[in-house]
């Protein structure tokens, strides 16, 4: 009893020296002071593989790490900074699981902050985020429940629609007002969150989305964007012809416009997305306007120009415009009070007759308005070129004047009625490149003076303009997309202008690949675009079809994919076609394989290139993998048959390829100590079955493959205990 009691009071006189010596240390650490240390230890973790990271515990079996910084990678859980079993733990579940004694690392798939819980007794462990919330009277919950925000690294928070109302906010951790995790601001909508700050005020109702940043406290709360369907036109009279839809604009998702749109002649019509599903697909039959029909024919555009066009989605009401441009100032009728509005057939070329004016300056201007760029001056009489927001022009004398303005270019003239006018060809015009044209011959009202043609740009190759007559003839010798060219009639006095269009078609010409290819098995192919010129645009075809794996594009002729059969060297033609012809080019394709059987290692080096074999094992050493070597036996020198469960037999490697093999043992007396004539690898040194296991040392085998009577191989084995 007196050993007890003194055991004792040693005990209690060790426990308060401790205490003495470390004064600073809680309750709780006093408490940890007598527990197993456990931590996670990895490269996902903030010490790597080279330091352990802490996790804290009150009881010894559930262990905690709250805010902890990881990467992607893996860690474990162990005691005492060791790898000690059984204090080691892996395990294959993410965020949650059971580990397990001595498994592989936990995989971690993305960086954040966590909070970690580990139970050292039923191994369950998880990997959460901190819960970030708003909480006040602007929030769904008022000051009486919070509003979690969602977070895919625990560093940044999200809320998405979130409905408020006028009040106050607040962004708090874990639901509750425990520092550092409660913060406030002074800014809206968007700033930077102050720890136990006051609440940040939301002046309007409205759905919002909000941020926060857990790190840096930035936050937002801005209204989410206005989303309205896209409508777009769509047609070989638009600027992305069949191909590209150009989008219109709209502040009501009910009408939408488009401005100075350039189209050409042919046919166009709206649609929604992108895309032709009904009933979000409209054309029509009448133009300038009128009301568009669910899948319909196209809205035909008879004359190229540039259009204003406004489309109602629900009435189906629409609208092809020229821009309004008028002349305007003190030398006009209208003074510097009305304007006086021009005409046009194009949008581009405005036009006024026999317009009085007297002298004083005019300027042009669109949509009656002073609004930059449609607002022209100059300082040149009679002709000139208009400057974006310059001077009025000049008018010198009183007369009765014809103008012209091209909006594009600026290029004007104010002339009485001597310089020529009403310059017109048919147009548009598609021509075929190698085929003679029927001449183009202009209409003009001469005026005074010789008349001078000329054209800008310059008319595609093999086409001419005759400078006196204006007419345009020749062969086209190359293909041309379609383009606007402007033919000029000039005098002494002026000049009028016309924009024709001439797109010259030909066959696909020029098709061209980079050659041969010689491409390796499963690996994807660097895309193979081929060079050939053709108006219109070609399909391609190929024969016989690619390789498995490998994509021709009908509509580029590009060659993409990831060849995945191994083919010998086939040779393959492939055409362009369109309306007026077709070529083709023929080059040949090879798909080699180097690993037959995909590990990953080259058939020159491969021990066993016909069976998967990464490892390359070879335990005889012969040259031939063990996945290939089915037939040679490798006889081990030795076993132990102790019962420990490693090598407790005389295991003969492709023993089971050798049926009916006969397997004798002697004793180095030459006496028979075991005997088989159908050896199962299964000889534990047992002496002729008697359960006595033959004394450590050498013996004699004899092994008959087959047990054809003759001795196929023969030796000493060890056996130890």
């Amino acid at each position: 009893m007196k050993k007890k009691l003194l055991f004792f009071i040693i005990c209690l006189m060790t426990i308060t020296f401790a205490n003495a010596k470390n004064p600073s240390l809680n309750s709780v650490e006093k408490q940890n002071l007598s527990f197993q240390v456990i931590s996670i230890f990895g490269d996902a973790t903030p010490g790597a593989w080279v330091t352990d990271t802490d996790m804290t515990t009150t009881d010894g079996i559930t262990y905690t790490l709250n805010g902890v910084s990881l990467v992607p990678g893996a860690l474990k859980f162990r005691g005492d900074h060791a790898w000690t079993l059984p204090y080691n733990w892996g395990g294959t579940a993410f965020p949650s699981g059971t580990a397990v004694v001595d498994a592989n690392g936990i995989t971690i798939p993305s960086a954040g902050i966590y909070t970690i819980t580990f139970n050292k007794t039923t191994a369950v462990y998880s990997f959460i985020f901190q819960t970030i919330s708003i909480f006040g009277d602007a929030t769904p919950g008022g000051w009486v429940t919070d509003t979690d925000m969602t977070t895919t690294d625990g560093t940044t928070y999200t809320l998405k629609g979130v409905a408020l109302v006028p009040g106050a906010l607040k962004f708090r951790g874990e639901h509750a007002w425990t520092l550092p995790y409660n913060w406030g601001g002074t800014a809206f909508p968007s700033g930077t969150a102050v720890v136990d700050g006051g609440g940040i005020t939301v002046p309007t109702a409205g759905v919002y989305n909000i941020t926060f940043n857990k790190i840096t406290a930035v936050y937002s709360i801005a209204s989410p964007p206005v989303s309205f369907q896209v409508i777009s036109i769509f047609g070989d009279a638009t600027p992305g012809g069949w191909v590209t839809d150009t989008d219109m604009t709209t502040t009501d998702g009910t009408t939408y416009t488009l401005k100075g749109v350039t189209l050409a002649s042919g046919a166009l019509k709206f649609r929604g997305d992108h895309a032709w599903t009904l009933p979000y697909n409209w054309g029509g039959s009448a133009f300038p306007s009128g009301t568009a029909v669910v899948d319909a024919n196209g809205i035909t555009i008879p004359n190229a120009g540039i259009y204003n066009i406004t489309f109602n989605k629900v009435t189906g009401a629409y609208s092809f415009t020229f821009q309004t441009i008028s002349i305007f100032g003190d030398a006009t009728p209208g003074a510097w009070v009305t304007d006086t509005d021009m005409v046009t057939t194009d949008g581009i070329v405005y036009t006024l007759n026999l317009v009085a004016l007297v002298p004083g300056a005019l300027k042009f201007r669109g949509d009656h308005s002073w609004t930059l760029p449609y607002n022209w001056g100059g300082i040149d009489f009679p002709i000139g070129t208009a400057v974006v927001d310059g001077g009025g022009i000049t008018i010198p004398k009183a007369g009765s004047y014809n103008i012209v303005f091209n909006k594009k270019t600026g290029a004007y003239s104010i002339l009485i009625p001597s310089a020529p006018s009403m310059l017109s060809y048919a147009t548009p015009n598609v021509f075929v490149s190698g085929t003679t044209i029927t001449n183009l011959i202009p209409t003009l009202n001469i005026g005074l003076g010789n008349i001078v043609y000329s054209a800008n740009p310059s008319l595609p190759l093999g086409l001419q303009l005759d400078p006196v007559t204006g007419i345009i003839s020749g062969t086209p010798t190359t293909i041309k997309t379609q383009a606007i060219y402007t033919i000029t009639a000039t005098n002494s006095y002026g000049f009028s202008s016309k924009s024709i269009s001439i797109d010259v078609q030909g066959k696909p010409t020029g098709l061209a690949y980079s050659g041969n290819l010689r491409l390796p098995i499963n690996i994807t192919i660097a895309t193979v675009t081929p060079i050939v010129t053709a108006n219109p645009a070609p399909i391609f075809s190929v024969v016989p079809a690619l390789p498995s794996g490998m994509i021709l594009n009908t509509n580029t002729g590009e060659i993409t994919g990831r060849p995945t059969i191994e083919t010998a060297v086939i040779n393959y033609t492939i055409t362009a076609t369109n309306n007026r012809g077709s070529q083709n080019q023929s080059f040949t394709i090879e798909v080699f394989n180097n690993d037959h059987d995909f590990d990953g290692i080259l058939d020159v080096n491969d021990n066993c290139p016909t069976v998967y074999n990464q490892d390359q094992s070879d335990i005889d050493h012969d040259g031939i993998g063990d996945a290939c070597d089915l037939v040679d036996i490798n006889v081990p020198q030795g076993f132990s048959p102790n019962g420990d469960g490693k090598n407790d037999t005389w295991f003969i490697i492709n023993m089971v390829n050798h049926p009916n093999t006969s397997v004798r043992v002697l004793n180095n007396t030459g006496d028979e100590v075991y005997f088989s004539n159908d050896y199962q690898n299964n000889w534990n040194g047992e002496y002729k079955n008697t359960g006595k296991i033959v004394d450590q040392g050498s013996y004699f085998y004899q092994i008959d493959l087959g047990g054809d009577g003759s001795i196929d191989q023969q030796g000493w084995i060890y056996i130890t205990k």
